[in-house]
């Protein structure tokens, strides 16, 4: 019999569980309501930062980039049989949706990493501002595009950003 073809969803079910766990709202949230002192967050949340930019980058580049052609039958698979759930609004849809942004020649976050290079990671690394989501979009983009040598300098920059963030939520509490 000839080897069928599938598509495992492990991977994006790991990668759904990762997304609330953002680590500027972990570090934020847990300084500011529990009073988690910078003792215990700085062994756990560099680390736990450090794996969901990983993951993340594995993610786009090595699960959803060979998988894309994939993807798309079984999305027209399911509109042909009129079944459209959450597993197509969300998962499919979310999934192509975000791939086919990232590697548009218009998506303003890779314009910036392609003309600006190393500067435009260490910027979205080092971004203080938690409502700005520059880290992960950064990671998606270096994943789907396999800029393996710019993710070293996004995870560089992402520690000394979540070490100083521990550090100053610590300052600002007056601990």
């Amino acid at each position: 019999m000839p080897e069928r073809k599938y598509v495992q969803y492990w991977p994006i079910l790991v990668y759904g569980m990762m997304l609330p766990l953002n680590t500027d709202a972990i570090i934020t949230i847990g300084a500011i309501f529990f009073r988690i002192p910078k003792e215990v967050m700085w062994p756990v949340v560099p680390p736990l930062a450090t794996a969901e930019l990983c993951y993340s980058f594995w993610f786009w580049g090595w699960w959803v980039l060979p998988q894309v052609g994939q993807l798309e039958k079984i999305r027209e698979a399911r509109k042909q049989l009129k079944k459209r759930g959450l597993l197509d609004r969300w998962v499919l849809d979310g999934l192509l949706s975000v791939y086919y942004d990232v590697v548009s020649p218009e998506n303003g976050t890779r314009r910036r990493i392609k003309r600006w290079g190393s500067v435009a990671i260490w910027l979205a690394g080092l971004n203080p501002f938690p409502w700005l989501p520059t880290r992960g979009a950064c990671g998606i983009v270096l994943g789907a595009l396999r800029l393996k040598s710019g993710f070293w300098h996004l995870l560089a920059a992402n520690l000394i950003h979540v070490i100083g963030m521990i550090y100053v939520w610590d300052w600002l509490l007056g601990r």
